[in-house]
């Protein structure tokens, strides 16, 4: 990102101790290739009780990111709907 923001930073992000200004936020959304009005979606939606296979290799991040995306392809349909019905 060109040294726009620093780890601690986005650390502070995530936690919602900080809230990233403008130009952070258009450097954030083109970094991970994400519309910007990605990041002013009401969250509705938790993906809870997800089972994968026993002998599975996944990590626990990687796990989570499954389904962080479930949530996020969800949310897109949800939309997508809204919009329609109207």
């Amino acid at each position: 990102m060109g040294n726009v923001v620093s780890k601690q930073a986005i650390s502070k992000y995530e936690s919602g101790k900080m809230m990233p200004d403008s130009s952070v936020l258009l450097s954030i959304s083109r970094a991970l290739d994400m519309p910007i009005d990605y990041f002013f979606r009401p969250f509705s939606f938790s993906v809870e009780n997800v089972q994968f296979r026993k002998k599975s290799r996944l990590s626990v991040k990687e796990a989570e990111s499954i389904k962080e995306r479930i949530v996020d392809l969800l949310e897109r349909y949800i939309g997508i709907e809204t919009v329609y019905r109207m």
